[in-house]
This record gives C-alpha cells, sequence and structure tokens, in this order.
C-alpha cells in the first residue's frame, strides 16, 4: 500500500492552512484523486475541470505513462539504450503519446544520431496537443535547439521557462548549459547548477556538468570529486566511468583513464562509448595493437551497425595514419563513406565527406579535395557549409569568389539562429576566410588568437594546431610553441595523427631557427619514428629530413 500526505502552509507564519492524505495501491490513482480532494478543500475543482485525469495530461493509458516513467528512470542514470526500450513500449501501448518520442529523440542526439533524433522530436510536435502547458514548453525548446537549430530562441524560452518552474531540475540543467556554453560567466552556470542540486541532491546531469565547467577552469581536482559522487550514486551506469577516463585523459593520466574504462567493460563488456574510448587511450599510450584488439571487440558485437561501425573505420583511419600508411587510410575512408551513407543521416554523411576532403589537402590531390568537398556541400545543413568555403579557400585561394557566397549565406543564418554574444565567433570566422583569400597571415593568426583565447569554449585542439603552425611559419616561433605543446605535452592531447605529427614538425621548426638544436632533432626524430618509411612522402615528412642532414652536419 502507498500513502500520499499533502499540506499546503502559510510560508510566512508557519500556519497549516489545509492538509489531505490519500492510501491505495496505483500511484495514478492516488495522484488523481488527492488533486480531486485538494481541489475540492479550496473550491477549485472547475479551474482544473470536472474529470480530468493527471495522466489524460499526457497519455490516455497509465500503462504507456507507466513505461515512459521507467524509461525516463533509466534516461537519468545514463542508460540511454535501454531507456529506449521503454519509451518504444510505451509508443506501441500509445502511439499519441508525445513524450517518449521527445526522449527518444533526446537520446539519438546525445549519441550524435542527428538525423534520427529530428525525426522523433519532429513526431513529438505532432502529439503535443494534448502536453500540459510545462511539458509542451519544454518540448518546444529542445525542438529550438536540436529540430530548428533556433539557439537564439530556444535561450529566450529557456530563460522564462526557469521562471516559470523555479524548482523544475531538467530546465535549470540546460540553462546552466546556455550559460556555460554561450560565453557567460562559469560562476553563474554553477550558480544554477548549485540551485538543481537543492532541488536533486544526487542528480548525474547537475554533478556531471558542474564537473565539466570544473575542468574547463583546469579544476581537476573538484572535477573528480563530482564524478566520483556521481559514481557512487549510479555505480550501474556507465557514464561516470566515461567521465572520469575522460577527464583523467585531461589529465594525461592515461593508467587511471584506461582503468575507467576496464572497469566499465567488467559491468558492461559491449558498452561501445567504452570501447571506442578505450582504443583512442591505447593510440595515446601508442599501443597500437590493443587500439587494434579494442576495435575488434567492437566489430564483434556491432558489425551490422552502421553508426558504430562508421566510427570503427574512424579509429583504424588513425591508426594507419600513425603508421605513414597513407594509402591504406584512404580504402578505410571509402569504407567509413559507405557506412555513412548507410546510417541516412546527413550529419555523419556530410562529416564523413568533408573529413576525406580535408584529408587530401595534405597530398598533392587538389581534384580530391574538390570531389569529396563538393560531396560534403550536397549533404551539408545550415552552418556545416562553413566548412565547404573554408576547405576550398585553403586549397586554392582562385575559390575565393565562389566560396564567398556560401560563407556569406552561413553567417547570415548564424547570425539569425545564435545568441547575440556569440556572433563573435562568426566575425573570427570571415576573418580567417578573408584572410586567407588576401594572404594575409596575421590577420588570420589574430583571428584565430582572439577565437581560442575568447569566453566562448573555443579553446581546442584544432584551433591550437591552426594558430601555432600559421605562428611558427610567421617566424613568431616561441608564441607558436605555447600553442603546438599544448597538443603535444599539454592539456589538449590528441589522438590525431596528422594534428599530433604535424604539430611535432612545427616544434621541430621552432626549435631549430630559435637555436635549440637538441630539441629540434628530438621532435624530427619523434616524427620520423612514425612516419620514416610512409605510403606518399608528404612535404613536411621531406623537409624534417633535410632539417635533420642540416642539424647533423
Amino acid at each position: 500500500m502507498l500513502r500520499i500526505d499533502a499540506r499546503l502552509e502559510d510560508i510566512n507564519t508557519g500556519r497549516i492552512l489545509l492538509g489531505e492524505k490519500v492510501v491505495g495501491s496505483d500511484i495514478f490513482v492516488l495522484s488523481d484523486s488527492l488533486t480531486e480532494k485538494i481541489a475540492s478543500s479550496l473550491n477549485i475543482q472547475e479551474m482544473i475541470g470536472s474529470d480530468k485525469k493527471v495522466t489524460s495530461f499526457v497519455s490516455s493509458n497509465k500503462d504507456a505513462y507507466r513505461e515512459y516513467v521507467r524509461g525516463l528512470e533509466k534516461f537519468d542514470k545514463g542508460l540511454y539504450d535501454e531507456s529506449i526500450e521503454d519509451f518504444n513500449r510505451a509508443i506501441e501501448i500509445d502511439s499519441s503519446f508525445a513524450l517518449p518520442y521527445m526522449r527518444i529523440g533526446m537520446v539519438h542526439t546525445f549519441q550524435g544520431r542527428l538525423e534520427q533524433g529530428r525525426r522523433y522530436l519532429s513526431l513529438a510536435q505532432e502529439r503535443s496537443e494534448n502536453l500540459p502547458v510545462k511539458e509542451r514548453m519544454l518540448l518546444d525548446i529542445y525542438a529550438d535547439l536540436w529540430l530548428y537549430t533556433n539557439i537564439d530562441d530556444a535561450f529566450v524560452k529557456i530563460k522564462s521557462y526557469v521562471k516559470n518552474y523555479p524548482d523544475d531540475w531538467e530546465g535549470r540543467f540546460f540553462y546552466a548549459v546556455f550559460l556555460f556554453q554561450l560565453g557567460e560567466k562559469y560562476d553563474a552556470a554553477l550558480a544554477q547548477i548549485d540551485t538543481m542540486l537543492m532541488i536533486n541532491p544526487r542528480s548525474r546531469w547537475g554533478l556531471s556538468l558542474s564537473a565539466t565547467i570544473h575542468a574547463s577552469q583546469n579544476e581537476y581536482d573538484k572535477a573528480v570529486e563530482k564524478v566520483k559522487l556521481v559514481k557512487s550514486y549510479f555505480p550501474d551506469s556507465p557514464q561516470p566511468y566515461l567521465e572520469l577516463s575522460n577527464l583523467y585523459r585531461q589529465m594525461k593520466n592515461y593508467d587511471l583513464a584506461l582503468s575507467e574504462i576496464l572497469q566499465l567493460l567488467e559491468i558492461d563488456p559491449d558498452n561501445y562509448d567504452g570501447i571506442i574510448m578505450g582504443a583512442r587511450i591505447n593510440i595515446l599510450r601508442r599501443d597500437f595493437d590493443k587500439a587494434r584488439e579494442n576495435l575488434e571487440l567492437l566489430k564483434k558485437y556491432y558489425s551490422d551497425n552502421p553508426h558504430i561501425m562508421n566510427d570503427y573505420e574512424d579509429l583504424q583511419i588513425d591508426l594507419e595514419v600513425w603508421e605513414g600508411d597513407f594509402l591504406d587510410a584512404i580504402d578505410h575512408y571509402h569504407k567509413l563513406i559507405d557506412y555513412a551513407l548507410k546510417t541516412e543521416d546527413r550529419t555523419i554523411i556530410q562529416s564523413a565527406y568533408s573529413s576525406f576532403a580535408n584529408y587530401f589537402l595534405n597530398f598533392d590531390y587538389p581534384d580530391s579535395v574538390v570531389k569529396y568537398a563538393e560531396k560534403a556541400h550536397e549533404y551539408a545543413q545550415l552552418f556545416e557549409n562553413l566548412n565547404y568555403a573554408l576547405t576550398l579557400v585553403e586549397l586554392d585561394t582562385s575559390y575565393c569568389t565562389e566560396a564567398e557566397e556560401v560563407l556569406k549565406e552561413v553567417l547570415s543564418e548564424f547570425r539569425q539562429r545564435m545568441p547575440e554574444n556569440i556572433w563573435p565567433i562568426a566575425n573570427y570566422l570571415e576573418d580567417v576566410f578573408y584572410g586567407t583569400c588576401n594572404l594575409d597571415t596575421l590577420k588570420i593568426i589574430e583571428a584565430y588568437d582572439t577565437l581560442f583565447n575568447s569566453p566562448l569554449n573555443m579553446g581546442v585542439s584544432s584551433t591550437a594546431y591552426a594558430l601555432g603552425s600559421l605562428m611558427v611559419s610567421y617566424g613568431m616561433y616561441e608564441e607558436g610553441l605555447i600553442y603546438l605543446e599544448r597538443i603535444t605535452t599539454g592539456d589538449l592531447a590528441t589522438s590525431s595523427p596528422l594534428r599530433y605529427l604535424k604539430a611535432v614538425y612545427y616544434i621541430g621548426v621552432a626549435q631549430q631557427e630559435l637555436g635549440n638544436i637538441s630539441e629540434a632533432r628530438k621532435n624530427f626524430e619523434e616524427m620520423l619514428k612514425y612516419w620514416g618509411d610512409p605510403q606518399i612522402e608528404i612535404d613536411k615528412i621531406r623537409d624534417a629530413r633535410k632539417r635533420m642532414q642540416e642539424l647533423a652536419s
């Protein structure tokens, strides 16, 4: 048996104005009964409708709602695949029930399957008529975020949502995400999380986001402490293991990072996120054989899943490139594109073609760059076309006029859909584009420097490489080393062989020009240790060999 007690209290005097209780075995019937009793006591039955039931606001079937609640419990723990099973059962019982569609859409979005996510969010919106105002408002926010990419509208709505529903922890969580990601002060985001944790002290979402914010400020001890709390609360959830592993990876403690993955795989042997992260950590440890073992596990469990096999081929490409097998990597790129096409997800397909085009920028294959950039352009949506414009002008400035039209369209959309405080991103990328077209290296450096050091969370390894390599090429050796060494020995360590080994090359160049002969030799030797016998000898390999001869003499 269950009992629900409710009381209405005057917070100024502490006086109890009314109290009601209900007893029974069905939580949904109890909720309706309690609602009727309170309405009767307050004489407001007519305000909520003469016979409106709690479950009828969201689903006409309490069994469907029960399955949804089960799925939501797993969703909150980060057991995403398992939650989808419950949400689908809810849909089988009541196909007009909007909320399970919304949650499935969120799961697919979190897992990087954006096309599927959009489809389910669209299905949820089609069924949103019976939702209460609160749930409909939340769905509208998520639709603006992931279905329509109207980030500015979503930000306005989430602020209103938190004001209207201050005790809803989910709304506060996404408001904190906005504050963090949109370049606001970190303490404002943490304040929202603190309030959220007062509502739900064991919230995995709140503790994990707090850890992410602390890590972004290099407060790793605080970040680890938060995620360890999550792990103690939810030992069967894969998320704290993955998050701890990622934190230890950022701290360059690869043994601890791998230990978390091994613990996860003990309780969940076919967890694909764990297997993929294990492979990346083994690459960082330069244990390529172990990384290949991880990938074989992935293939064993998921050979019929094109989304996961797309990740498999992506990692196979990295392993081939680490060993200088550039032509073999091309074979894996073709397989990656085949899997991407099987996903029928435009974002994944665009990313595969775009990555292939950028890969060919490293070689003297201009026709291939254009071919695959055009393919990516066919599938690109909204801001994805920015990469198309930048790739073409990096290849050849003769494309500037053609690419400029694409750039203007993308940046116009960006400014319409994004909050004004992140418009500077568009301005900086515009400077990169025109700096490239006008052969103005200093302008490009200034744009990347401002972007990297802005409060907009753009201090990532790709920006650090672009900035550091340009600085070295421009003769700003000491300044360039600061950014490049963050990739090779600092907090921006990457498993990407092209980014890492080209950063090593530029460090060698800078050290040689600064007269640090032993440091220069050490870096060129490291580069040639992996690329000493390449299938294609790129210009940087040839130059490294030449410089090694100069240093030897």
